[in-house]
């Protein structure tokens, strides 16, 4: 709740952050207050992302893509 600042304060000060604020959505003591959504990313839980490879049919013939490599020399991992 936004008019809770000490508990906001120390959400803040423990890495989290205002992703959003939504106005006047909790009725509290005969009155509309407003609510914050907050949020921390946790260490080692971000993994970069990588552009699909293209299907074979778009891909130019004997152009291989790093699946074809990995798979053809046995260097990936497969998810745990």
């Amino acid at each position: 709740m936004a008019h809770n600042h000490q508990v906001a304060d120390l959400y803040r000060r423990m890495g989290f952050s205002i992703e959003g604020r939504r106005s006047q959505c909790l009725f509290v003591d005969g009155r509309f207050i407003d609510e914050l959504y907050m949020a921390a990313l946790l260490p080692g839980q971000i993994r970069p992302i990588r552009r699909p490879e293209p299907p074979v049919s778009a891909r130019r013939k004997g152009q291989s893509s790093d699946l074809d490599n990995a798979l053809a020399t046995g260097n990936y991992e497969l998810p745990r």
